[in-house]
């Protein structure tokens, strides 16, 4: 899928299959005009379903009307060998919140990924690492409402987040943590914060 130059509305989630390969032109701006609920993205897979090897280049700019009036993840990835680069998220959160990117699966990687302009507001997060082996993200900014950058399993996910690591990334949070590795009580099913920055 090729994304020209140019601002297109977008009033529908955008579902990627398995090895979908998404590469913007200079001057592309998706305006997402849609809320997405649970661990749905306005661009990703479906979330009950692996999909391997995507990716999705830049320079690409989504970007929110403001920070209130469209909830829900960004950009959501199930898969293995998936890839995000050069992508730039302006205004996000909206009043029910969501991340700029939620990922679960083996080796991924993010690089020169930014998001800014977010609902000052707790539940509005920056990126969440939710399960898997080998993550990988490089050379990011990124500002949230809640945790900026995040190791935090879902207590629904059985899977575990190892040999995880950001490098070279900065950001802030308005509400929380600039980072957080969390752990799930197994009796209990709940998150726990284990270490934060």
């Amino acid at each position: 899928l090729l994304i020209d130059a140019g601002r297109r509305l977008c009033d529908a989630k955008i579902v990627l299959p398995s090895g979908a390969k998404v590469k913007a032109r200079p001057g592309a701006v998706l305006l997402r005009r849609v809320s997405v609920s649970g661990s749905w993205g306005f661009l990703g897979n479906d979330p009950a379903v692996r999909a391997n090897g995507i990716e999705i280049r830049g320079p690409l700019l989504i970007e929110g009307q403001d920070t209130t009036t469209y909830s829900g993840n960004i950009i959501s990835i199930y898969g293995d060998n998936c890839v995000i680069d050069g992508v730039r998220v302006l205004r996000y959160g909206g009043t029910a919140g969501g991340r700029a990117i939620l990922w679960r699966g083996d080796n991924g990687l993010v690089s020169d990924f930014q998001a800014t302009e977010p609902r000052q507001a707790a539940g509005v997060g920056g990126i969440r690492m939710a399960g898997g082996r080998g993550f990988r993200c490089f050379n990011s900014h990124v500002v949230s409402g809640d945790d900026a950058f995040q190791f935090v399993p879902g207590a629904a996910d059985d899977m575990p987040i190892m040999d995880g690591m950001y490098i070279g990334c900065t950001g802030g949070s308005y509400c929380a943590r600039l980072m957080v590795v969390g752990l799930v009580d197994p009796v209990a099913g709940n998150t726990t914060s284990a270490f934060t920055m």
